[in-house]
């Protein structure tokens, strides 16, 4: 059975956009913001070294995903985790390698996490408005090995 739509692309008594017009809207702001593909639950190498140095690893898998897993719930011994986790992945942010997460908020413990959890890794770290998964809507942060210049 087909759903009939409307000259404005919604189905019949609904107020929200299709889903073919969501996608339309976020192709088009992609290429206009110039937003940068996200390789979507990849835990670059470099990464999930950092990670393993500094939290260690679950006794059952030393993956990217397991470590970054684990490194996010240490927090609970300090009363919470890392909320900051969400659409995350790897980039290339201008041709360097990042570990990149999009959430639609950041609260300031957030930050402090964020803080905390480079200045432990030796990692730095950006925060931009510039997303791949909903532009607009998330912020991007962004999470890269510290060049030389940087240390």
């Amino acid at each position: 059975m087909k759903l009939k739509i409307d000259n404005n692309g919604k189905q019949p008594g609904s107020d929200r956009a299709s889903e073919k017009q969501i996608n339309q809207w976020l192709g088009f702001a992609r290429r206009v913001l110039e937003t940068t593909p996200v390789r979507r639950r990849h835990v670059p190498e470099w990464f999930r070294q950092a990670l393993l140095r500094v939290y260690g690893s679950s006794p059952r898998s030393s993956s990217g995903t397991a470590v970054l897993d684990h490194a996010r719930h240490w927090h609970p011994l300090h009363g919470h985790y890392w909320r900051w986790l969400d659409h995350w992945g790897s980039t290339n942010s201008y041709g360097v390698p990042a570990f990149v997460s999009e959430p639609y908020f950041l609260k300031p413990q957030d930050l402090a996490d964020i803080v905390d959890m480079c200045q432990r890794t030796g990692l730095d770290y950006e925060i931009t408005g510039n997303s791949w998964h909903r532009p607009g809507d998330t912020l991007q942060v962004l999470i890269f090995e510290k060049t030389a210049e940087a240390r």
